[in-house]
C-alpha cells in the first residue's frame, strides 16, 4: 500500500514537474515566435529600404523619379494616400500624390500647418465621419520630414482611413527612405543643372544648336503632319557693333536681342543660338506664311526700337530675317533650314534690316 502511494506521489510529482516545463516551453515558444515575426518584419523593413535605395540610385536622373517612390511607398507601406512636398521658394509644394484633385485640400487641411515645424508627427484620430469626404474624422497620418545636410528639402506624408494603423514602425521606416530621398534630391538636381547647362548657349542662356535640332527630330517623330517654320536671324554689321565699342558691349548687344525675341515669341517656340551673331526660333503650329511673316515683321521693328546707349550714344541695332516652311519648301528639317538660310541671304544682299521668305 505504501509503495501504491509512492508511486502515486512520484506520477503527480511528475506531472506537475512535466505541466511546469510545458508551460515554460510554451512560453518560451511563444517569445521565440515573436522575436523571429520581430526580426522578420525588421528584415523586410530592410529588404524594402534597399529596394528603394536600389532603385533610387538607378533612377536618379529621371525627371519622374519622386511620383515612382510616391508609388513605392503606398505598395509597401500598404497605407491608402501618400504625398510627397518639395520645398520651392519656402513653401512645401506637392510633388507627387495619389489623392485626387477634388480631395485633396480636405486631406491637407489636417497637417499642412504642421510642415513648417519640420518635425516628424503622427496623428490618430478617431470620431464618427459625418461623410465620405469628411477627411477630418476618422484617420491616421505620418509625416516625415526629407533633409539633406541640414537643410528641410520636404516632407514625406502618408494616410490610412484605420485608426491607430500607422505606428512608429512606420516612422522608422519612412525616416530611413526620407534620408535616401534627401539624397537623390540633391544628386537629381545636380544632374538636371548639369543636364540643363549642357543644352544651353553660357553667354545667352538659350538652346544650343545641338538641343535645337534634337528637339525638332524629337517633334517630327512624334508627329511628322506638324506644320512648323524655322526664323533664321542675323545681327546687322555686328563685327562693326565689336570693332567700335568692344566685344563686351556686343555680347550686351546679343543679350538685349535675345530677352527682346523671347519677350516675343510664343510659349511654344523655341529659340536657339545657331552661331556666332545668329539665332533660329522655331515657329510652331503656322496657320499661314503671311502670318508667320508678319509675326516677324512686328519682331523685326521691336528689335530695331530696343536701343543701347554707349557711353550716351545710342546705337541703333537692326537684324535680318530668313524663313523656311515645313512641309511647304522642305519635307525634311535640313531642307528647311537651306531655305531659311537662302532667304536671311536675300535679306542681306537687299539692304539688311528685312524679312524675307519664298511665297
Amino acid at each position: 500500500m505504501d509503495e501504491l502511494h509512492g508511486n502515486n506521489f512520484n506520477y503527480i510529482k511528475i506531472k506537475e514537474e512535466f505541466e511546469t516545463y510545458k508551460s515554460f516551453a510554451e512560453s518560451t515558444i511563444e517569445l521565440l515566435n515573436n522575436k523571429v515575426e520581430v526580426l522578420e518584419k525588421k528584415i523586410d523593413a530592410i529588404t524594402n529600404v534597399m529596394e528603394i535605395s536600389k532603385y533610387i540610385n538607378l533612377n536618379v536622373s529621371e525627371s519622374d523619379l519622386i511620383p515612382k517612390i510616391n508609388d513605392m511607398i503606398v505598395g509597401i507601406l500598404g497605407v491608402e494616400y501618400s504625398t510627397i512636398y518639395i520645398k520651392k521658394d519656402e513653401k512645401f509644394v506637392v510633388e507627387a500624390t495619389n489623392i485626387s484633385k477634388e480631395s485633396f485640400e480636405n486631406h491637407q487641411k489636417s497637417y499642412y500647418d504642421i510642415l513648417d515645424d519640420r518635425n516628424p508627427f503622427i496623428i490618430n484620430c478617431k470620431s464618427h465621419k459625418k461623410s465620405e469626404d469628411d477627411h477630418g474624422e476618422n484617420h491616421s497620418i505620418i509625416g516625415v520630414p526629407i533633409n539633406f545636410r541640414g537643410t528641410a528639402l520636404g516632407y514625406i506624408v502618408v494616410e490610412h482611413s484605420m485608426w491607430g494603423f500607422l505606428s512608429s514602425d512606420h516612422m522608422n521606416f519612412l525616416t530611413t527612405i526620407s534620408n535616401h530621398i534627401g539624397i537623390a534630391l540633391d544628386n537629381n538636381f545636380l544632374y538636371m543643372t548639369i543636364r540643363e547647362s549642357s543644352r544651353r548657349d553660357p553667354l545667352l542662356n538659350i538652346y544650343n544648336r545641338k538641343f535645337f535640332f534634337d528637339q525638332l527630330d524629337k517633334k517630327l517623330s512624334d508627329n511628322s503632319n506638324i506644320k512648323f517654320a524655322l526664323v533664321m536671324m542675323d545681327i546687322d554689321d555686328f563685327k562693326k557693333i565689336n570693332d567700335r565699342y568692344g566685344h563686351q558691349f556686343g555680347d550686351n548687344v546679343l543679350n538685349n536681342i535675345t530677352s527682346v525675341i523671347q519677350d516675343n515669341i510664343g510659349e511654344k517656340d523655341i529659340l536657339a543660338r545657331y552661331g556666332g551673331e545668329e539665332l533660329i526660333v522655331y515657329i510652331d503650329q503656322v496657320g499661314s506664311k503671311a502670318e508667320v511673316y508678319e509675326r516677324i515683321e512686328e519682331l523685326r521693328e521691336k528689335i530695331k526700337e530696343n536701343s543701347l546707349y554707349f557711353n550716351g550714344e545710342k546705337v541703333i541695332t537692326t537684324m535680318s530675317f530668313g524663313i523656311g516652311f515645313y512641309p511647304y519648301d522642305s519635307e525634311n528639317i535640313d531642307g528647311v533650314v537651306s531655305v531659311a538660310d537662302k532667304c536671311l541671304y536675300i535679306s542681306k544682299r537687299s539692304g539688311k534690316d528685312q524679312v524675307t521668305y519664298r511665297k
